[in-house]
Protein backbone atom coordinates (compact mmCIF):
# COMPACT_ATOMS: atom_id res chain seq x y z
CA UNK A 1 0.00 0.00 0.00
CA UNK A 2 1.34 3.28 -0.83
CA UNK A 3 2.05 5.80 1.69
CA UNK A 4 0.13 8.71 1.37
CA UNK A 5 1.34 12.24 1.66
CA UNK A 6 -1.20 12.62 5.28
CA UNK A 7 0.98 9.53 6.69
CA UNK A 8 3.68 11.41 5.90
CA UNK A 9 2.62 14.26 7.12
CA UNK A 10 1.59 13.24 10.79
CA UNK A 11 4.36 11.61 11.08
CA UNK A 12 6.63 14.92 10.38
CA UNK A 13 4.45 16.43 12.95
CA UNK A 14 5.06 13.78 15.78
CA UNK A 15 8.78 14.56 15.64
CA UNK A 16 8.84 17.89 15.03
CA UNK A 17 5.65 18.91 16.39
CA UNK A 18 5.91 17.32 19.65
CA UNK A 19 6.95 19.35 22.88
CA UNK A 20 5.46 16.33 25.25
CA UNK A 21 8.07 14.27 23.41
CA UNK A 22 10.84 16.48 23.99
CA UNK A 23 9.70 16.75 28.04
CA UNK A 24 9.23 12.58 27.49
CA UNK A 25 12.84 12.47 25.98
CA UNK A 26 14.76 14.79 28.70
CA UNK A 27 12.69 12.32 31.61
CA UNK A 28 14.11 9.14 30.29
CA UNK A 29 16.40 9.92 28.04
CA UNK A 30 19.87 10.27 29.88
CA UNK A 31 22.18 7.79 29.19
CA UNK A 32 21.94 4.95 30.79
CA UNK A 33 24.70 1.36 30.75
CA UNK A 34 21.48 -1.10 31.17
CA UNK A 35 19.99 -0.03 28.13
CA UNK A 36 22.63 1.03 26.37
CA UNK A 37 23.63 -3.01 26.99
CA UNK A 38 19.99 -3.83 25.92
CA UNK A 39 19.33 -5.37 28.99
CA UNK A 40 16.72 -3.41 30.80
CA UNK A 41 14.44 -6.32 30.65
CA UNK A 42 16.32 -9.17 30.82
CA UNK A 43 15.77 -11.07 33.60
CA UNK A 44 19.01 -13.23 33.64
CA UNK A 45 20.80 -9.74 33.56
CA UNK A 46 19.18 -8.62 36.48
CA UNK A 47 19.67 -11.63 38.35
CA UNK A 48 23.60 -10.87 37.58
CA UNK A 49 23.68 -7.58 38.53
CA UNK A 50 22.13 -8.50 42.34
CA UNK A 51 24.16 -11.70 42.88
CA UNK A 52 26.98 -9.01 42.52
CA UNK A 53 25.95 -6.53 44.71
CA UNK A 54 24.69 -8.91 47.27
CA UNK A 55 27.81 -10.97 47.37
CA UNK A 56 30.15 -9.44 50.49
CA UNK A 57 33.45 -10.48 48.53
CA UNK A 58 32.31 -8.35 45.54
CA UNK A 59 34.18 -5.51 43.67
CA UNK A 60 32.08 -3.45 45.11
CA UNK A 61 34.10 -2.83 48.07
CA UNK A 62 31.02 -2.78 50.82
CA UNK A 63 31.09 -6.18 52.07
CA UNK A 64 27.61 -7.66 53.22
CA UNK A 65 26.38 -4.16 53.16
CA UNK A 66 23.64 -4.57 50.48
CA UNK A 67 23.19 -7.74 51.30
CA UNK A 68 22.47 -6.96 55.08
CA UNK A 69 20.00 -4.44 53.87
CA UNK A 70 17.60 -5.96 51.20
CA UNK A 71 17.12 -9.05 53.58
CA UNK A 72 16.60 -7.08 56.38
CA UNK A 73 13.40 -5.69 54.53
CA UNK A 74 12.61 -9.01 53.15
CA UNK A 75 12.40 -10.38 56.42
CA UNK A 76 9.74 -7.37 57.33
CA UNK A 77 7.74 -8.05 54.56
CA UNK A 78 7.70 -12.09 55.24
CA UNK A 79 6.63 -11.27 58.83
CA UNK A 80 4.22 -8.99 57.47
CA UNK A 81 2.69 -11.27 54.63
CA UNK A 82 2.58 -14.42 57.94
CA UNK A 83 5.26 -16.20 56.67
CA UNK A 84 7.33 -17.07 59.64
CA UNK A 85 11.07 -15.85 58.69
CA UNK A 86 14.28 -17.95 59.87
CA UNK A 87 15.05 -15.40 62.41
CA UNK A 88 14.46 -11.38 62.87
CA UNK A 89 15.17 -8.07 61.04
CA UNK A 90 16.82 -7.43 64.19
CA UNK A 91 19.20 -10.51 64.87
CA UNK A 92 20.46 -10.08 61.28
CA UNK A 93 21.36 -6.49 61.95
CA UNK A 94 23.27 -7.78 64.62
CA UNK A 95 24.91 -10.62 62.88
CA UNK A 96 28.69 -10.91 61.94
CA UNK A 97 27.78 -12.95 58.28
CA UNK A 98 30.43 -15.34 57.93
CA UNK A 99 30.95 -17.57 54.75
CA UNK A 100 28.12 -16.23 52.59
CA UNK A 101 27.79 -17.82 49.03
CA UNK A 102 25.52 -15.91 46.26
CA UNK A 103 25.34 -18.53 43.45
CA UNK A 104 23.52 -18.33 39.87
CA UNK A 105 21.33 -20.56 38.33
CA UNK A 106 21.86 -23.19 40.83
CA UNK A 107 18.91 -25.63 40.03
CA UNK A 108 17.66 -23.36 37.75
CA UNK A 109 16.92 -20.86 40.90
CA UNK A 110 17.58 -17.43 39.72
CA UNK A 111 19.77 -16.84 42.84
CA UNK A 112 20.43 -19.06 45.94
CA UNK A 113 22.03 -17.34 49.01
CA UNK A 114 23.68 -19.10 51.86
CA UNK A 115 25.37 -18.41 54.87
CA UNK A 116 27.41 -20.71 57.09
CA UNK A 117 26.65 -18.36 60.24
CA UNK A 118 24.29 -18.09 61.06
CA UNK A 119 23.25 -20.97 58.97
CA UNK A 120 20.36 -19.69 55.99
CA UNK A 121 19.37 -20.06 52.89
CA UNK A 122 17.48 -18.06 50.58
CA UNK A 123 16.21 -18.60 46.91
CA UNK A 124 14.99 -15.91 44.69
CA UNK A 125 12.82 -16.31 41.82
CA UNK A 126 12.75 -13.27 39.68
CA UNK A 127 10.17 -12.67 37.24
CA UNK A 128 10.09 -9.15 34.81
CA UNK A 129 8.43 -10.71 31.71
CA UNK A 130 7.63 -14.19 32.42
CA UNK A 131 5.56 -16.30 34.68
CA UNK A 132 5.78 -19.10 36.82
CA UNK A 133 5.47 -22.66 35.11
CA UNK A 134 5.71 -26.25 35.99
CA UNK A 135 5.00 -25.99 39.63
CA UNK A 136 8.96 -24.54 39.79
CA UNK A 137 8.37 -22.85 42.77
CA UNK A 138 6.96 -25.67 44.68
CA UNK A 139 10.12 -27.57 43.11
CA UNK A 140 12.70 -25.00 43.72
CA UNK A 141 11.26 -25.31 47.70
CA UNK A 142 11.61 -28.75 47.67
CA UNK A 143 15.02 -28.98 46.15
CA UNK A 144 16.25 -26.09 49.15
CA UNK A 145 14.64 -28.01 51.85
CA UNK A 146 16.26 -31.81 50.60
CA UNK A 147 19.59 -30.43 49.66
CA UNK A 148 20.08 -27.73 52.40
CA UNK A 149 18.05 -29.70 55.54
CA UNK A 150 20.73 -28.30 58.57
CA UNK A 151 19.78 -24.49 57.09
CA UNK A 152 17.03 -22.54 57.84
CA UNK A 153 15.27 -21.44 54.72
CA UNK A 154 13.71 -18.04 53.57
CA UNK A 155 12.09 -17.92 50.21
CA UNK A 156 11.35 -14.88 47.61
CA UNK A 157 9.27 -13.92 44.59
CA UNK A 158 10.69 -11.07 43.41
CA UNK A 159 8.33 -8.78 40.64
CA UNK A 160 7.98 -6.04 38.97
CA UNK A 161 4.61 -5.43 41.35
CA UNK A 162 5.17 -7.31 43.96
CA UNK A 163 2.71 -9.88 42.81
CA UNK A 164 1.48 -12.77 44.76
CA UNK A 165 3.13 -16.63 44.22
CA UNK A 166 1.53 -19.14 43.73
CA UNK A 167 2.96 -20.56 47.04
CA UNK A 168 2.35 -19.58 50.16
CA UNK A 169 5.40 -19.70 51.42
CA UNK A 170 7.18 -17.48 48.78
CA UNK A 171 7.37 -13.64 50.37
CA UNK A 172 6.01 -11.81 47.44
CA UNK A 173 8.96 -8.96 46.70
CA UNK A 174 8.57 -5.91 44.03
CA UNK A 175 10.41 -3.65 42.38
CA UNK A 176 9.69 -0.80 43.99
CA UNK A 177 10.46 -2.41 47.39
CA UNK A 178 14.06 -3.37 46.25
CA UNK A 179 14.48 0.49 44.54
CA UNK A 180 13.62 1.93 48.11
CA UNK A 181 15.84 -0.46 49.87
CA UNK A 182 19.16 0.06 47.20
CA UNK A 183 17.85 4.27 47.29
CA UNK A 184 18.15 4.27 51.48
CA UNK A 185 21.04 2.31 51.75
CA UNK A 186 22.59 4.48 48.82
CA UNK A 187 22.15 7.45 51.19
CA UNK A 188 22.82 6.45 53.91
CA UNK A 189 26.10 5.30 52.85
CA UNK A 190 27.08 7.86 50.31
CA UNK A 191 30.36 8.50 51.26
CA UNK A 192 31.49 5.48 51.67
CA UNK A 193 30.32 3.89 48.60
CA UNK A 194 33.02 4.80 45.99
CA UNK A 195 32.88 6.71 42.68
CA UNK A 196 32.52 4.28 40.30
CA UNK A 197 30.35 2.18 42.45
CA UNK A 198 27.82 4.36 43.23
CA UNK A 199 27.48 5.59 39.70
CA UNK A 200 26.78 1.90 38.04
CA UNK A 201 24.13 1.92 41.81
CA UNK A 202 22.49 4.86 40.53
CA UNK A 203 22.57 3.54 36.82
CA UNK A 204 20.39 0.90 37.92
CA UNK A 205 18.09 3.12 40.58
CA UNK A 206 17.19 4.95 37.82
CA UNK A 207 16.48 1.87 35.30
CA UNK A 208 13.89 0.05 38.38
CA UNK A 209 12.40 3.70 38.64
CA UNK A 210 11.25 4.62 35.11
CA UNK A 211 10.86 0.91 33.88
CA UNK A 212 9.09 -0.86 36.88
CA UNK A 213 7.75 1.69 39.15
CA UNK A 214 4.32 3.84 38.42
CA UNK A 215 5.74 7.57 37.35
CA UNK A 216 2.27 10.33 37.14
CA UNK A 217 4.73 12.30 35.47
CA UNK A 218 5.58 9.68 32.60
CA UNK A 219 2.10 8.59 32.52
CA UNK A 220 0.67 11.88 32.17
CA UNK A 221 3.26 12.91 29.29
CA UNK A 222 2.38 9.51 27.42
CA UNK A 223 -1.46 10.07 27.57
CA UNK A 224 -0.69 13.40 26.36
CA UNK A 225 1.43 11.62 23.47
CA UNK A 226 -1.35 9.24 22.67
CA UNK A 227 -3.94 11.73 22.71
CA UNK A 228 -2.08 14.24 20.12
CA UNK A 229 -0.32 11.88 17.81
CA UNK A 230 -2.25 8.83 17.65
CA UNK A 231 -2.40 8.52 13.81
CA UNK A 232 1.27 8.93 13.93
CA UNK A 233 2.18 6.02 16.56
CA UNK A 234 -0.41 3.40 15.42
CA UNK A 235 1.07 3.95 11.86
CA UNK A 236 4.68 2.93 13.67
CA UNK A 237 3.10 0.39 15.54
CA UNK A 238 2.36 -0.91 12.37
CA UNK A 239 5.50 -1.60 11.09
CA UNK A 240 7.76 -2.38 13.52
CA UNK A 241 5.89 -4.19 16.63
CA UNK A 242 7.36 -7.73 17.32
CA UNK A 243 5.41 -10.87 16.46
CA UNK A 244 4.63 -11.10 20.49
CA UNK A 245 3.20 -7.42 20.14
CA UNK A 246 1.65 -8.47 16.48
CA UNK A 247 -0.38 -10.92 18.78
CA UNK A 248 -1.62 -8.70 21.31
CA UNK A 249 -2.67 -6.00 18.93
CA UNK A 250 -5.02 -9.01 17.69
CA UNK A 251 -6.16 -9.84 20.76
CA UNK A 252 -6.63 -6.06 21.53
CA UNK A 253 -8.29 -4.86 19.00
CA UNK A 254 -11.01 -8.71 19.15
CA UNK A 255 -11.73 -7.30 22.73
CA UNK A 256 -12.37 -3.53 21.04
CA UNK A 257 -14.57 -5.07 18.66
CA UNK A 258 -16.93 -6.51 21.18
CA UNK A 259 -18.14 -3.49 23.09
CA UNK A 260 -20.98 -5.57 24.62
CA UNK A 261 -18.83 -7.97 26.15
CA UNK A 262 -15.53 -6.57 26.99
CA UNK A 263 -13.66 -3.10 28.33
CA UNK A 264 -10.69 -2.70 26.97
CA UNK A 265 -7.87 -1.26 30.36
CA UNK A 266 -4.90 -0.95 28.64
CA UNK A 267 -2.05 -2.57 26.50
CA UNK A 268 1.96 -3.23 26.92
CA UNK A 269 4.37 -4.93 24.65
CA UNK A 270 3.30 -8.65 25.52
CA UNK A 271 0.29 -8.10 27.35
CA UNK A 272 -3.59 -7.16 27.23
CA UNK A 273 -5.09 -5.96 29.94
CA UNK A 274 -8.90 -5.81 30.26
CA UNK A 275 -12.23 -6.80 32.05
CA UNK A 276 -15.62 -8.52 30.85
CA UNK A 277 -18.10 -5.09 30.91
CA UNK A 278 -20.58 -6.83 33.40
CA UNK A 279 -17.80 -6.30 35.86
CA UNK A 280 -17.14 -2.32 34.44
CA UNK A 281 -19.33 -0.98 37.73
CA UNK A 282 -18.97 -4.25 39.88
CA UNK A 283 -17.00 -3.30 42.45
CA UNK A 284 -16.39 -0.18 44.83
CA UNK A 285 -14.03 2.61 43.49
CA UNK A 286 -11.51 1.43 45.79
CA UNK A 287 -8.69 0.79 43.74
CA UNK A 288 -5.03 2.46 43.74
CA UNK A 289 -3.89 2.28 40.71
CA UNK A 290 -2.96 5.18 39.43
CA UNK A 291 -3.80 5.19 35.81
CA UNK A 292 -6.92 3.36 35.94
CA UNK A 293 -10.33 3.78 36.96
CA UNK A 294 -11.02 2.80 41.08
CA UNK A 295 -13.70 0.67 40.26
CA UNK A 296 -11.42 -1.21 38.10
CA UNK A 297 -9.32 -3.56 40.62
CA UNK A 298 -10.20 -7.01 39.09
CA UNK A 299 -8.76 -7.45 35.84
CA UNK A 300 -7.93 -9.91 33.65
CA UNK A 301 -4.59 -10.48 31.25
CA UNK A 302 -3.60 -12.41 28.57
CA UNK A 303 0.13 -12.55 28.64
CA UNK A 304 2.32 -13.61 25.08
CA UNK A 305 6.33 -14.00 26.99
CA UNK A 306 8.54 -17.16 27.88
CA UNK A 307 6.79 -18.98 24.58
CA UNK A 308 3.61 -18.90 26.54
CA UNK A 309 0.37 -17.24 26.31
CA UNK A 310 -1.10 -17.55 29.34
CA UNK A 311 -4.06 -16.04 31.13
CA UNK A 312 -4.24 -14.30 34.63
CA UNK A 313 -7.34 -12.99 36.89
CA UNK A 314 -5.96 -10.20 39.28
CA UNK A 315 -7.26 -8.87 42.34
CA UNK A 316 -5.17 -5.48 42.86
CA UNK A 317 -4.48 -3.20 45.72
CA UNK A 318 -7.05 -1.42 47.13
CA UNK A 319 -7.43 1.55 49.56
CA UNK A 320 -10.41 -0.51 51.40
CA UNK A 321 -8.43 -3.65 52.64
CA UNK A 322 -11.42 -4.79 54.37
CA UNK A 323 -13.57 -4.65 50.73
CA UNK A 324 -10.70 -6.36 49.19
CA UNK A 325 -10.69 -9.35 51.39
CA UNK A 326 -13.89 -9.81 51.75
CA UNK A 327 -14.14 -10.30 47.85
CA UNK A 328 -11.54 -12.65 48.09
CA UNK A 329 -13.10 -14.64 50.72
CA UNK A 330 -16.52 -14.50 49.05
CA UNK A 331 -14.33 -15.88 46.01
CA UNK A 332 -13.27 -18.44 47.77
CA UNK A 333 -16.34 -19.73 48.82
CA UNK A 334 -17.10 -20.61 45.89
CA UNK A 335 -13.97 -21.09 44.00
CA UNK A 336 -15.30 -24.52 41.57
CA UNK A 337 -18.17 -22.47 40.64
CA UNK A 338 -15.96 -19.05 39.28
CA UNK A 339 -13.17 -21.49 38.10
CA UNK A 340 -10.45 -20.97 40.51
CA UNK A 341 -10.28 -24.23 41.59
CA UNK A 342 -6.77 -25.47 40.14
CA UNK A 343 -4.70 -22.29 40.65
CA UNK A 344 -6.68 -21.00 43.91
CA UNK A 345 -6.56 -23.31 46.41
CA UNK A 346 -5.21 -22.95 50.30
CA UNK A 347 -3.81 -20.25 48.97
CA UNK A 348 -2.79 -17.05 52.22
CA UNK A 349 -5.08 -13.97 50.89
CA UNK A 350 -2.58 -11.10 50.34
CA UNK A 351 -3.32 -7.03 50.44
CA UNK A 352 -1.44 -6.34 47.18
CA UNK A 353 -1.83 -8.43 44.30
CA UNK A 354 -3.19 -11.93 44.31
CA UNK A 355 -3.93 -14.16 41.04
CA UNK A 356 -7.05 -16.30 41.60
CA UNK A 357 -6.38 -17.70 37.91
CA UNK A 358 -3.39 -18.83 36.35
CA UNK A 359 -3.43 -21.09 33.29
CA UNK A 360 -1.68 -21.30 29.90
CA UNK A 361 -4.04 -20.64 26.68
CA UNK A 362 -1.51 -22.20 24.20
CA UNK A 363 2.35 -22.56 23.42
CA UNK A 364 3.95 -19.91 21.15
CA UNK A 365 6.65 -20.58 18.68
CA UNK A 366 10.09 -20.10 19.52
CA UNK A 367 11.60 -19.15 16.23
CA UNK A 368 9.21 -18.76 14.35
CA UNK A 369 6.05 -16.23 13.38
CA UNK A 370 2.87 -17.78 15.68
CA UNK A 371 -0.51 -19.02 13.80
CA UNK A 372 -1.83 -15.62 14.53
CA UNK A 373 -5.39 -17.02 13.57
CA UNK A 374 -4.94 -20.51 14.81
CA UNK A 375 -4.02 -18.82 18.29
CA UNK A 376 -6.90 -15.98 17.72
CA UNK A 377 -9.21 -19.62 17.86
CA UNK A 378 -7.92 -20.36 21.28
CA UNK A 379 -8.24 -16.87 23.02
CA UNK A 380 -12.01 -16.67 21.99
CA UNK A 381 -12.83 -19.94 23.10
CA UNK A 382 -11.62 -19.40 26.14
CA UNK A 383 -12.61 -15.93 26.70
CA UNK A 384 -16.07 -17.19 25.26
CA UNK A 385 -15.80 -19.88 27.85
CA UNK A 386 -14.25 -17.44 30.86
CA UNK A 387 -17.86 -15.35 30.25
CA UNK A 388 -19.80 -17.79 31.66
CA UNK A 389 -18.72 -17.66 34.83
CA UNK A 390 -17.26 -14.09 34.75
CA UNK A 391 -21.00 -12.58 34.26
CA UNK A 392 -21.96 -14.28 36.94
CA UNK A 393 -20.39 -12.66 39.36
CA UNK A 394 -21.39 -9.34 39.78
CA UNK A 395 -24.49 -10.76 41.10
CA UNK A 396 -23.27 -13.01 43.64
CA UNK A 397 -20.63 -10.22 45.05
CA UNK A 398 -22.91 -7.68 45.43
CA UNK A 399 -23.53 -8.71 49.64
CA UNK A 400 -19.27 -7.48 50.02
Amino acid sequence: METTESDLQCLERFVADNDELFSLEEKIGRFNIFDALGVARVEIRHSNYLAWLLTPGESHGQGDLFLKSLLMDILRKARKQGVEPPFTAVELDGADLKGVEVRREYRNMDLLITCDEPRFVIAVENKIDSAEHSNQLQRYEETVRGEFADRQPLFVFLTPEGEDASDDDWVRYSYADLHQTLTRTRKANAGAIGGDVAVFLDHYLSLIGSRFMDNVDIDKLCTQIYANHRRAMDLIWERVRSPASELVGRIQQWIEEQPDKWLHITTKQQEVEFIPLSWNKMLPPVGKRKTFKPEHWMTVRLCASNRKLRLFVIVCPTKDQGVRKRLLERLLKDKADFGLSTFFKNKQLTDDWTRVLSETVCALPEDEEPDADAIMEKVEKRLNDFLAWADRLPSVINSI
